[in-house]
């Protein structure tokens, strides 16, 4: 089976070098099946301020006629996102649009930097979110339930797999874990 290819993004403060290090764990945890970083991407995993870029980069590869830059782009949509601790960009602000990529949206219950409030406005603005928490602050859980979970979740979306992913367990049993946000 063909790996799947993830581009992560970083967030503010941080560099490549020490966000490699921060999700290390869930490389490791992926390594047969995932390759982070590669050439042509299949997802895309942003944390933070990398979850601006993710949103953008999701939203212009499904709709490439609302930004110059990506109307001869070749790349297709991703089939996922992961964003944890992400939050709406404001400007320039996304298309009108809601995003079909499927997305998992990783929140912390004591996040003091990204509130889960601002987080729950970028899950808004998917079709159909998935939304996990973690009861640390503004990181990326590494835990190995946390490792698994990611894995599982991400290969859900290779072409040869019989799971969905909805289906994949959560990471914690844990009250208002695994919620789809519902649309009004």
């Amino acid at each position: 089976m063909r790996k799947l290819r993830v581009l992560a993004l970083h967030g503010f403060g941080q560099n490549a070098l020490r966000f490699q290090k921060a999700i290390g764990a869930i490389a490791k945890e992926c390594a047969a099946d995932v390759d982070f970083d590669s050439d042509r991407f299949n997802g895309i995993f942003g944390f933070s301020q990398g979850g601006i870029v993710a949103s953008y980069l999701c939203s212009f590869l499904e709709n490439r006629d609302a930004h110059p830059l990506f109307e001869n782009c070749n790349h297709p949509p991703f089939k996922f996102v992961v964003l944890a601790s992400g939050l709406l960009p404001i400007e320039p602000s996304l298309p009108p649009i809601m995003i079909r990529t499927p997305s998992l949206h990783v929140f912390g219950r004591n996040d003091t930097y990204i509130h889960n409030s601002d987080s729950h406005m970028l899950a808004a603005v998917f079709k159909r979110p998935r939304i996990e928490y973690h009861d640390g602050e503004h990181f990326v859980p590494t835990k190995l339930t946390w490792r698994q979970f990611f894995h599982d979740w991400m290969l859900a979306f290779r072409p040869e797999t019989t799971v969905i992913p909805e289906a994949v367990a959560d990471p914690v049993a844990r009250c208002g874990s695994g919620e789809l946000l519902s649309k009004l």
